[in-house]
Order: C-alpha cells, then sequence, then structure tokens
C-alpha cells in the first residue's frame, strides 16, 4: 500500500538517510533526503496498487512550497542585509550635514537663533509665525509680508517680547498665511538641523542620526540636504 510522506515515513527510513548524512531532524531534511525518500516508497510500493499521478504530484508539491518559502526567506534577508548596508553608507555620508525634517517644534539653544522653515502653494500678502512654550503661552511672533509660493526661511533671535532671552527648550511654531480667497490657511513647517552622530543599529536594524537639537531620526525622515 502506498503511503504519504509524512512522519511515520520518515520515521522508519530515517536510518538510512542518517548514514549519508548524519544526524538530522525531520525537519532539516533537504533535496536529496527527500528524494531519497520518494524513491524508497516508489520501490517498496504495493504494485497491485501503485501510488496515483495526483498523488505523487502532490508530494512533489508539498516539497516544492517548502524549499520555495525557504528560498523567499533567504532571498528576503539578503534584500534586507543590502539594504541596511545601503543606508548605514548613506548616513555615513550625512556627517556634519544640514538637512530639513518635517517637524512643528525646535530648539531655541543656549545661544544663537532657533532656524525653521515653512511652505505655502500660493502667493500671500501676509503671513505669522507664532513661537509657544509647552505650557501653550506665546513667546514671540514673526510677520511677513509679501511672500511667494514655495519655501521661506524662519529665523528667531529667543527673544521674547519684553526683549529677554527666553530660556534654551523646544517651542511650537505654528504659522497661518492669508490665502487667494482672503482667509487664513495653516503653512506646512519644517526643521533644519545638523547632523552630529550616526549610530548604526545591530544586526539588520536601520541605523540613526543624532541632530543638533537632540533628535533621533531615520534616514526617511529626512526631505532635504541643504
Amino acid at each position: 500500500m502506498t503511503e504519504a510522506i509524512g512522519a511515520s515515513v520518515l520515521d522508519r527510513y530515517k536510518p538510512a538517510v542518517e548514514k549519508e548524512g548524519g544526524n538530522k531532524d525531520v525537519e532539516d531534511f533537504g533535496q536529496n533526503e527527500f528524494m531519497t525518500l520518494m524513491l524508497t516508497q516508489l520501490k517498496y510500493q504495493d504494485p497491485f496498487k501503485p501510488m496515483e499521478n495526483g498523488e505523487f504530484l502532490a508530494q512533489m508539491a508539498q516539497f516544492s512550497t517548502v524549499a520555495g518559502i525557504e528560498g523567499m526567506n533567504a532571498s528576503m534577508s539578503s534584500f534586507i542585509s543590502e539594504q541596511t548596508a545601503s543606508q548605514t553608507l548613506q548616513a555615513a555620508g550625512l556627517l556634519g550635514k544640514t538637512v530639513v525634517t518635517e517637524g512643528s517644534s525646535a530648539t531655541l539653544p543656549e545661544s544663537g537663533n532657533l532656524e525653521s522653515l515653512f511652505s505655502i502653494p500660493e502667493t500671500s500678502p501676509k503671513a505669522n509665525v507664532i513661537f509657544s512654550n509647552a505650557a501653550g503661552e506665546t513667546v514671540h511672533a514673526i510677520e511677513f509680508s509679501d511672500l511667494d509660493s514655495g519655501i521661506h526661511k524662519i529665523s528667531w533671535d529667543g527673544y521674547n517680547e519684553d526683549g529677554n532671552r527666553a530660556p534654551s527648550s523646544s517651542y511650537s511654531i505654528s504659522v497661518e498665511y492669508v490665502d487667494s480667497a482672503g482667509g487664513l490657511s495653516t503653512a506646512e513647517t519644517s526643521i533644519s538641523t545638523e547632523i552630529e552622530g550616526v549610530n548604526f543599529g545591530v544586526g539588520n536594524a536601520k541605523p540613526t542620526l543624532s541632530t543638533s537639537d537632540g533628535r533621533e531620526l531615520s534616514i526617511s525622515e529626512i526631505r532635504k540636504i541643504l
């Protein structure tokens, strides 16, 4: 009687395979072991009830599926390793560069200016930039006029409305501009920062970038290199 190649059949012929390839678990059998078992099964099948073509093909398809999955996993692992290596090289090349990322908050340094950007899709007669602290209080405001569409740079010297230097901290940035309909629309804001360090991931972990304002970025978060 013909039997499918299951655990019982594998156990029956396991000693013969072990002589050829050493001690192996059933789950670790490769193509050679599978073919050995298949031929053994055909050799000892009942001649009055041979294995049907459909059954034979089903067993071959089962093995092909497992082998295909293993091959796909190996290919994916190789692809991920290559991608990680490529991103690591890209990250190393960004060291010391000034980059632009999406964001609505930036850190005012101990000395110097807080730099940021905003973009509008159309010309505008006026735009207002508001800097707020963690409590939501307005610390400083800047007004722009006669703006073209595109990206505009924001530079705050760090002094509040009273003329005092604001504490070094993270401040929220919001920008509203007068649109073509005469109403107020919100502009997209982004942050420019310098890459000060590269943190290499372990194994296939992607590298991250340390910025001058204390953030950790992935390469995918970078929108522009200045």
